[in-house]
């Protein structure tokens, strides 16, 4: 009773249930916290641009899109979940579509990046493979960093499921860099990218060993 159909969203009881273990659990901390805290910078910094929900984040309060991008646009499904949708862009002869992302830290940091995937062989949903390259002062384009962004999630095993995948690109310095993405095929939809986070942690090994795979695949190409 405490997920939807999918197995892997909480139904409405589950969030009901999820909120109020959180209510109990911050009432009973607070009973014991100080009234004059003590407040420290955060030993780490992090950026992260999530434009997937709330649709604010489209033009309202949230402002979440205010980087440089091209050959995306923006598409809302329903009051709260949106994405960029690679569709090309016309000033582009190679990259289909390209967002300017900006680490503002002293030190290297590493970039993910999220977007929407499916299970293998979903029913309705088929998204395309693309093709990931990075530039910026330290990394010219001529240089071999490409690579695949694969939207298909397996550790739902046969469950049909169209839920976020969070991808580590790797480190980039201070300053600009530009991600460029370009479809390796054609699909019923288009590449949907939903966030992108800066940080100073990458993902867990686990990952980072798919992750490698992937950039072998791209560098194949």
């Amino acid at each position: 009773n405490f997920t939807a159909g999918d197995f892997h969203h909480p139904s409405a009881l589950g969030h009901e249930s999820y909120a109020t273990a959180i209510k109990h659990v911050v009432q009973k901390a607070m009973t014991n916290y100080p009234e004059n805290p003590r407040i420290n910078p955060w030993q780490s910094q992090d950026e992260c641009k999530n434009w997937f929900e709330p649709e604010v984040a489209f033009g309202g309060s949230g402002g979440e899109l205010n980087f440089p991008r091209g050959g995306f646009t923006k598409n809302c499904f329903g009051p709260s979940k949106c994405t960029l949708e690679l569709v090309g862009d016309e000033n582009e002869s190679k990259v289909k579509g390209w967002i300017q992302v900006t680490n503002s830290f002293s030190a290297d940091q590493h970039l993910l990046i999220k977007f929407m995937s499916t299970n293998p062989s979903h029913s309705k949903i088929s998204y395309p493979k693309a093709k990931v390259h990075l530039v910026n002062q330290h990394s010219p384009s001529t240089d071999n960093t490409d690579i695949v962004a694969d939207p298909v999630i397996t550790r739902y095993g046969n469950r049909e499921v169209h839920v976020v995948k969070t991808m580590d690109l790797g480190e980039i310095p201070p300053g600009q860099t530009t991600i460029q993405f370009t479809p390796f095929e054609t699909t019923k939809e288009p590449f949907r990218l939903v966030a992108y986070m800066i940080t100073d942690s990458g993902i867990p090994e686990t990952d980072k060993d798919k992750f490698k795979k992937c950039k072998q695949m791209a560098n194949k190409k």
